[in-house]
């Protein structure tokens, strides 16, 4: 998928999410290979991301459907990225085990945003 296109179904999203579906069209993205892709600050609720490949995409400061029909390919970047969002959101809450907790920051350790204070 060129970025163009890219562009264009991402634009067409935008418009999609706020018109509440009167005006643009909803991303559809499934099986698409956006490796690589460019994706700062997308807002990309509610599209359609089954089986896409997101592994090397820069996906800084946008949003993911999180949901069950939500199952794209991403790269350590992007999990260790969302492991250590989440880890802020149970440490804030006082939710999680002990061992769960020490786990989720092993694994996100060296994420590309290490050192910045995220929930602090």
């Amino acid at each position: 998928m060129s970025k163009q296109e890219i562009e264009k179904i991402l634009l067409d999203h935008q418009k999609w999410l706020t018109t509440e579906g009167k005006e643009g069209m909803k991303a559809d993205f499934c099986g698409a290979n956006l490796r690589g892709a460019d994706l700062r600050g997308a807002d990309l609720c509610h599209a359609e991301l089954c089986h896409a490949d997101l592994r090397g995409a820069n996906m800084d400061y946008s949003c993911l459907p999180l949901w069950c029909g939500g199952k794209f390919k991403a790269d350590a970047r992007i999990c260790k990225q969302l492991i250590a969002h989440t880890l802020v959101i149970l440490e804030l809450s006082g939710e999680g085990d002990i061992e769960l907790l020490k786990n989720m920051r092993e694994y996100k350790a060296g994420w590309h945003r290490e050192n910045e204070l995220i929930g602090k």
